[in-house]
């Protein structure tokens, strides 16, 4: 077993007939993602205040997201695919603006997709999103992954 199959022995998704609905699918990658979510969560709150700051439209999408964990370096070692960043915006302090974000990336095998744009609710709490603690694995994968460069 690796150490990143020990991040996705959800039983829900290994069987992907178990899964009858968006949110139970949810669920199941906050249980065996729930690291790379809250600290998804976390980039995106600062992500909205950053543009706030800056006069520009508060809002976020989870192709935004997954750049600045690139960038941090939390996804080194990660070559999965990026599905569970919807998850970061469910149940968090966004809410839909309607809004969808087109993109396609031929280098990762990526056409044309959407996703959604998001917007801190008013009042959401948002300063309760401090940066997550890397858990250790996580941090040994990372390290590991930035030796080999």
């Amino acid at each position: 077993m690796t150490i990143f199959s020990q991040m996705t022995s959800d039983p829900l998704l290994s069987d992907p007939n178990k899964i009858k609905s968006t949110e139970e699918a949810m669920d199941a990658l906050s249980s065996c993602r729930s690291y790379y979510i809250s600290y998804g969560r976390y980039v995106a709150v600062q992500l909205c205040r950053y543009k706030e700051s800056r006069g520009e439209d508060p809002t976020v999408h989870s192709r935004e997201v997954l750049n600045e964990m690139e960038k941090r370096g939390i996804l080194d070692g990660y070559n999965g695919a990026h599905f569970w960043l919807g998850s970061v915006f469910n149940g968090g302090p966004f809410e839909k603006t309607g809004k969808i974000h087109k993109y396609s990336e031929p280098g990762r095998n990526i056409h044309d997709r959407e996703v959604k744009i998001w917007r801190l609710k008013k009042g959401a709490g948002a300063d309760a999103y401090i940066e997550p603690a890397v858990p250790e694995f996580i941090r040994q994968r990372i390290d590991g992954a930035r030796k080999a460069l």
